[in-house]
């Protein structure tokens, strides 16, 4: 999970087409993104060419086996999971 908050409007909007590019879904500012250890490398450094100091950029991993309640469904990747 990808979790953002970006001061101004034009590095902004770099930074969510980029994301929002490699999401499954989410809302907002905090966008589910399943990467490999080498996808993630490359989004870091993609990353931090768009942005500045004052920005700020949160990369939480997701437990690769959720606990699903309700009448979730569990949606698997090679690298994780996301709760559908």
């Amino acid at each position: 999970m990808v979790c953002y908050d970006i001061l101004n409007t034009k590095r902004l909007s770099k930074v969510q087409k980029y994301l929002y590019s490699l999401a499954l879904g989410g809302q907002k500012s905090a966008l589910c993104i399943p990467l490999s250890q080498n996808e993630m490398k490359s989004m870091i450094d993609h990353l931090s060419k768009l942005t500045k100091k004052v920005d700020l950029i949160h990369i939480i991993p997701i437990d690769p086996k959720p606990v699903c309640f309700g009448k979730n469904d569990l949606l698997t990747f090679e690298n994780g999971a996301i709760i559908l």
